[in-house]
């Protein structure tokens, strides 16, 4: 059992350097695009006009508030190996809330499981990649979607 720590806490290490930091510019194209898949939302969105990024106390990036230019905001996952769109909202996002705080704990906990390798991250990333077309890296290796297929949530 000793001998198998350090070898899980290695994989767990090495899966996290291929997780990518979602960029400002890649939130804003990732909202757009995502509002563009989900007809019934397009036309409420419009475009995307600014991607505000939302810290944590430590300064960790726990995700974008994307600013559509109808009034609607999306938040948008800081990783790409977490879903892209991970709340639609009508106005703004109270940081004293209940839902800022219910998102920021589930945010934080997915964070921590980024380094996991599961089917869950590598379909989340698959996502990414459709929405910014251009490849996102999974587990060591780059995967690819083909930008005509469906993006489903």
């Amino acid at each position: 059992m000793r001998k198998l720590l350090p070898l899980i806490g290695s994989f767990a290490l090495g899966f996290s350097a291929f997780a990518e930091t979602v960029s400002i510019d890649d939130a804003l194209l990732a909202a757009e695009r995502w509002c563009g898949r989900n007809g019934h939302l397009a036309l409420k969105a419009g475009v995307a006009v600014e991607a505000v990024p939302e810290t944590d106390d430590d300064g960790t990036l726990l995700w974008y508030v994307v600013r559509m230019s109808e009034g609607a905001r999306l938040v948008v996952a800081p990783d790409t190996c977490i879903d892209p769109v991970l709340a639609v909202l009508d106005g703004e996002l109270d940081r004293s809330g209940l839902f800022w705080s219910m998102l920021r704990t589930d945010v934080r906990n997915r964070l921590k499981k980024v380094s996991a390798a599961t089917a869950a991250t590598t379909k989340a990333a698959g996502k990414w990649s459709q929405l910014l077309r251009r490849q996102v890296q999974v587990q060591g290796r780059r995967k690819l979607m083909s930008a005509a297929a469906p993006v489903t949530t």
